[in-house]
């Protein structure tokens, strides 16, 4: 096996080329201990100078095989350069080449060095730049290498426009005044707000000075940047309320300012849809518009503002709500079981009685006493729905006298305080109370606790005194028991 390399002292190419006697077919080539080929010949650009090793295996078809190793040396780096690039005329590219000690770009214009590998470059017109690189071979030769490439470099745009104040002054037209051909626009007004279109008419709220700016960009991506001052004054500030959240069954306020006359949209869901303040009851989240309008002169002049009313939403079947018992006896509680609620908050009744939660959407609730209740559930976020009226039923564990209460004095003057003598309680079904006197004459009896005595008798008024009462009456546990004693009528 042999070979022989063709090595220019300034390329970093190297030829191989097989001299085996008899050549044989296929060789094996190896760079580094690294299979390369199997061709009969073999060459490669390498990328750093410096030394390699090249080994070429041959064998014959019999088996046979021979070894060469050889030694080289790669003179120079490999150079390169970027391949053509497409700018706006307002941006920069870099150029980059490499493989040489020192570098010198032609021309210089818009290079921001052009000494340097990598210079910057900022050409405003479409320039041919001209890389000479040196470089200094392992073989003791200085080489002088060029490169070429292209910077292309699409037309200037530039960024302006006009504006008119309107009759209203808070109201401006702005006419697109840019060059060269802009297939985009990005307005920003100065206050946040902003439009996409070429010329567009914009109405403020408030009188002071906007900055207005304008990006334009054209076909091919380049843009530009303009922002002019406008100074607004001669008109009254314009505003309406932020935007709100509410309860689905409450009312907000809405109010705008800045008007003669105002007119809001949709109108179903408020209280007045023609003045500056309306009350709103959407129950679902509503966007309002609201026209206010100014008479200048000659000019009507309108400006539409918008404010948002979140409506949180609640919906439950409140068939759902289960009570465990509607009759409770004192001290004991009844279960609410709120089947399928998907809300999370806290329970209330009305009248106030304690509530304790339980697991699943349970709460336990301790009456007092007989009566109606309501049952309110409060969510997340803050709100306090109605879910139902329930009506309790409290039962007395006893019987007797201290299940009754009697005043033992009242005063029938007339003044509206305390003037009639009345059964209380909450526990009887049914009672038969008589008063009489110190000498047993009856003076009244009632068989309904609602009914009192006035301290009347014959249609006279009695004199102050002590008088004697009886009372039965049934609970509304079955049991049955009387009570007696005195009351004092005083004048």
């Amino acid at each position: 096996a042999n070979f022989s390399t063709v090595i220019d002292t300034c390329s970093n190419r190297v030829s191989f080329v097989n001299q085996t006697n008899p050549l044989t077919t296929p060789a094996y080539w190896y760079l580094n201990s690294n299979a390369v080929s199997t061709s009969q010949n073999y060459s490669n650009s390498f990328v750093t100078a410096g030394s390699y090793t090249v080994k070429l295996i041959s064998k014959t078809s019999y088996g046979c095989a021979d070894t060469i190793t050889k030694t080289i040396i790669v003179p120079v780096d490999s150079v390169t350069i970027n391949g053509p690039q497409t700018k706006c005329s307002n941006a920069t590219v870099p150029l980059l080449a490499s493989g040489g000690s020192s570098y010198s770009w032609q021309p210089v214009t818009g290079l921001s060095n052009p000494l340097t590998a990598n210079p910057a470059c900022n050409a405003q017109t479409t320039t041919v730049y001209t890389v000479t690189i040196t470089q200094n071979s392992l073989l003791n030769k200085v080489c002088i290498k060029t490169l070429t490439t292209t910077v292309n470099v699409y037309p200037v745009i530039n960024a302006d426009f006009t504006y008119t104040i309107g009759a209203c002054h808070n109201n401006i037209s702005f006419t697109d005044a840019s060059t060269v051909s802009p297939v985009s626009w990005a307005w920003d007004f100065g206050n946040g707000a902003s439009s996409g279109i070429q010329n567009p008419s914009y109405s403020y709220s408030n009188p002071q000075t906007y900055n207005i700016a304008l990006i334009v960009t054209n076909s091919s991506g380049c843009s530009d940047t303009v922002v002019k001052p406008i100074n607004l004054n001669g008109f009254t500030a314009i505003a309406v309320n932020n935007s709100m959240s509410k309860c689905e069954p409450d009312t907000v306020q809405l109010n705008a300012t800045g008007g003669n006359y105002y007119h809001w949209v949709p109108v179903q869901s408020l209280t007045n849809g023609s003045i500056s303040n309306p009350k709103a009851y959407p129950n679902a989240t509503t966007v309002y518009t609201v026209t206010i309008g100014n008479i200048i002169g000659a000019d009507t002049c309108k400006t539409l503002l918008t404010t948002t009313v979140t409506v949180f939403p609640f919906a439950y079947n409140t068939s759902s709500i289960i009570v465990s018992s509607s009759s409770i006896t004192v001290g004991q509680s009844a279960t609410i079981t709120l089947s399928g609620f998907p809300y999370s908050g806290t329970l209330t009744v009305v009248p106030d009685i304690p509530v304790k939660t339980l697991p699943n959407n349970q709460y336990a609730i301790s009456p007092t006493k007989t009566g109606e209740y309501d049952i309110y559930f409060n969510d997340s976020n803050g709100c306090s729905h109605k879910l139902k009226s329930i009506f309790l039923e409290m039962i007395t564990d006893a019987c007797n006298e201290s299940t009754v209460y009697l005043p033992t004095g009242f005063t029938p003057n007339g003044d509206g305080i305390n003037d009639i003598l009345y059964i209380r309680s909450n526990f009887i079904t049914e009672v038969y109370l008589t008063i009489y006197d110190r000498w047993g004459e009856k003076l009244f009896e009632t068989n309904d606790v609602k009914k009192g005595w006035d301290g009347m008798y014959k249609g006279k008024l009695l004199d102050q005194g002590v008088y004697g009462y009886y009372m039965t009456f049934k609970c509304n546990n079955g049991q049955e028991s009387f009570k007696k004693g005195n009351i004092t009528l005083m004048r």
